[in-house]
């Protein structure tokens, strides 16, 4: 598989992520087998062997973490390796794991490499994720989420190097009071909690610190998806406890309600330094919400019909917000942040119609009275007696009635 959208900057390289903090991948490696128990006996020259089930899959990977905020992204991966419990990891050829850290990872800066960091993990699969791997349009999709955050960090940076600094920090304090004043509208939730726990709690220092503030929130609610995954591990005593559960689905609906307020937003800023710092925090959830998309199980083909269309029109509506800011002196980055974001569009698009083709249609009919929900099973699916039953449970889940026998009059949805 080749990436396009990173080639240029790390060739040969492929992206990956673990809980949500993405990196690039040189050198990786997997043991796969069974464990197998060997007993000697004196006296004769062959062995017995016990089989003791699948080995646990280890996964060795050498990663590269490349930007001027390398530090940073290096300080985001050492905390995400020290969280208990197990995590997800999107392997560039395997796909979503659920994995946990076998043994200490290792972090590594040298003086000869400046502005990279290197890392080696030795993960062991604790679980099979939503997918047993990415097909080649998740990659592609996973590649180009990854290539437009690093031009959303370079956007959100500009401002440092074009304008004063106390126009700095005046469009800062302004954007970071929207961004918390946005998050803080969110409606009452286990996501919305997780939000407001990673709100930061004074002015950051410039324009650097605001995009770091404004992506730490949404790493926040990332992590807090990731650290939901079942293994058979047993957390330390100390583990913190999850809010709630949360699903992709909620937060890749989260995350495009959010990038489109802050859009919004950017067309009454004040300044142009105002403006950018606004986009990068609506671009931000808008990218995190393309890369969650290929998490999300879709029922039916107008169900991903119908994210595809929102995720392409907050795509459209953040690239028109960028083609709008006419200074000058910001035209590199929000070229570069357009087209990433073009990228990231076709890939979405790709993605999806790969999976609809795959996907059931909706059959939609109307009903005068309440109606029996076997009945309506039984005659949809009758043809194919042994599907009965679950297209009944189908039928109650997606149509939510009061009663599970009976559903309501009006429009009743079902999958053919």
């Amino acid at each position: 598989m080749i990436f396009d959208s990173v080639a240029h900057v790390l060739p040969g390289c492929l992206p990956a992520s673990f809980r949500g903090i993405g990196f690039f991948v040189p050198d990786t490696s997997t043991e796969a087998g069974r464990r197998v128990a060997e007993h000697l006996f004196p006296g004769t020259d062959r062995a017995a062997y016990d089989d003791l089930g699948l080995h646990p899959a280890a996964t060795s990977i050498d990663g590269v973490l490349v930007g001027d905020d390398y530090v940073a992204q290096a300080r985001t991966l050492r905390a995400a390796f020290e969280r208990p419990g197990p995590g997800t990891l999107i392997h560039p050829w395997w796909g979503v794991m659920t994995v946990i850290l076998g043994e200490p990872a290792e972090i590594s800066f040298s003086s000869s490499e400046l502005r990279v960091a290197r890392f080696t993990a030795s993960f062991k699969l604790a679980r099979t994720g939503f997918n047993g791997f990415l097909n080649s349009t998740a990659a592609t999709l996973l590649g180009a989420a990854l290539n437009f955050a690093s031009t959303l960090t370079a956007l959100g940076s500009s401002p440092a190097s074009r304008t004063i600094s106390r126009v700095q920090d005046l469009a800062t304090q302004r954007s970071t009071r929207l961004l918390k004043s946005e998050w803080l509208t969110l409606p009452a939730g286990s996501a919305a909690a997780v939000v407001r726990s990673a709100l930061p709690g004074s002015m950051p220092a410039g324009p650097a610190a605001f995009t770091n503030a404004a992506m730490a929130v949404t790493d926040t609610v990332v992590q807090q998806l990731q650290g939901n995954d079942d293994a058979a591990v047993s957390p330390a005593a100390e583990a913190p406890v999850p809010i709630a559960p949360v699903t992709p689905a909620q937060i890749v609906d989260l995350f495009i309600g959010a990038s489109q307020r802050f859009t919004v937003q950017h067309a009454e800023a004040p300044s142009t330094t105002d403006s950018v710092l606004l986009l990068t925090a609506a671009g931000d959830p808008l990218g995190k919400a393309v890369g969650l998309s290929v998490q999300i199980e879709h029922a039916s083909r107008e169900d991903a019909l119908a994210l595809r269309g929102r995720l392409v029109g907050a795509i459209d509506g953040f690239t028109d917000a960028l083609a709008g800011i006419e200074d000058m002196q910001f035209t590199a980055v929000t070229t570069a942040a357009s087209r990433a974001a073009g990228d990231l569009r076709a890939a979405v698009i790709a993605d999806i119609n790969e999976a609809i083709g795959r996907l059931p249609s909706l059959i939609v009919r109307t009903y005068d009275t309440e109606t029996d929900a076997f009945a309506v099973a039984n005659d949809l699916y009758g043809d194919r007696p042994e599907t009965i039953e679950a297209g009944y449970r189908s039928l109650v889940e997606r149509n939510r009635p009061r009663h599970p026998a009976m559903l309501q009059a009006g429009r009743v949805e079902a999958l053919k």
